[in-house]
């Protein structure tokens, strides 16, 4: 399984954005779970959520650009892969 750590920012976006995001992601990618606002106190600009599964990196940027497209906000992301660190590896 690969496991990836997805962050999302979009200019100016209301809760019915971030919504609609959520929505598009469950539906694209399958990223339902794991969502972490990065600021508590106010309607976030920036959302991370982590994915496990089968998707490789270019299928999975692909379903987080078309989700992020339909809130029709500007937005960037970053998907970074997490690498397991095997045993004895670390000197």
């Amino acid at each position: 399984m690969n496991r990836y750590n997805i962050r999302i920012q979009m200019l100016n976006a209301t809760g019915e954005d971030l919504n609609k995001l959520d929505a598009e992601m469950a539906k694209n990618a399958g990223l339902s779970t794991e969502k972490k606002q990065l600021n508590k106190n106010e309607v976030p600009r920036a959302i991370e959520y982590s994915y496990c599964g089968k998707m490789i990196l270019p299928e999975l940027s692909k379903a987080v650009s078309n989700a992020a497209q339909k809130t029709e906000k500007k937005f960037s992301f970053t998907v970074i892969k997490e690498k397991s660190l095997v045993a004895g590896s670390l000197s």
